[in-house]
């Protein structure tokens, strides 16, 4: 192999065929940073990318936990793309994938629920990951300490009164709490929009209504809804034309 030699302030004239090799053992969230470095590292970009993500189009794609030997990495996610029938894998920050769970995604991010019921969005091609206002900035839940020193959770529960804002606690350990708090998280744009996302959740008591920008450190509950009292909310869709969910 002929030594080549590149000064220090003109990596654009590294070979498409060193770029190809070092670009096929990097993470993806590291691909999609080397492909954007300057114009002549796209070619071998595009020829990596075409292999490590092999999605076609806009479609939906699915991301879930491979539970097989060969994925035995808790931080490694599956992404299946029935547009293109292809399937790779992704490496996700931590806290391990495998033990969250998924409330929602939008705009090719995914709300996660980490054990301890507090929420984050990720981005799993780029790695980026943002952190909303922690569960106990909602109104209907407070953290005690039990018997045995460990962390629990009230989530107040709705007592079909209007005159009690609050009802009676149910007790839960963090990992369950978000098995029953969260309903759905939607998103208004990408969360790479800064404070311009605007995330709105629905949560117990009976589908009430929170929000929070992204960079906010509380949840603002929605009052006086009408029939909220009757039937609550279970999902949503976040109009653009009028900026309204």
């Amino acid at each position: 192999m002929a030594a080549v030699v590149v000064s220090a302030s003109d990596w654009s004239r590294l070979p498409d065929d060193m770029l190809i090799e070092v670009m096929r053992s990097l993470e993806i969230p590291d691909l999609l940073s080397a492909g954007a470095v300057c114009s002549s590292w796209r070619p071998a970009y595009t020829a990596v990318r075409r292999v490590r993500l092999p999605i076609t189009d806009k479609s939906p794609c699915l991301l879930y936990s491979c539970d097989d030997a060969a994925a035995a990495d808790d931080d490694v996610a599956t992404v299946y793309s029935p547009s293109s029938g292809a399937t790779f894998k992704l490496r996700l920050p931590g806290p391990a994938f495998r033990r969250r769970y998924t409330v929602g995604s939008d705009h090719g991010w995914i709300v996660t629920a980490d054990e301890l019921s507090n929420l984050q969005v990720i981005n799993p091609l780029s790695g980026v990951q943002i952190d909303l206002p922690p569960v106990t900035e909602l109104y209907n839940v407070e953290s005690f300490i039990d018997e045995q020193g460990n962390l629990m959770y009230n989530n107040y529960e709705d007592s079909m009164h209007r005159d009690d804002p609050l009802g009676f606690p149910v007790p839960y350990p963090p990992q369950r709490l978000r098995l029953f708090l969260y309903f759905r998280v939607i998103l208004s744009c990408s969360p790479s929009a800064g404070s311009d996302c605007v995330v709105l959740l629905l949560h117990s008591p009976d589908g009430q209504l929170s929000f929070a920008r992204i960079g906010d450190h509380s949840w603002t509950r929605l009052t006086d809804i009408e029939n909220l009292w009757d039937r609550g909310y279970r999902c949503a869709v976040y109009n653009k034309n009028d900026r309204l969910f």
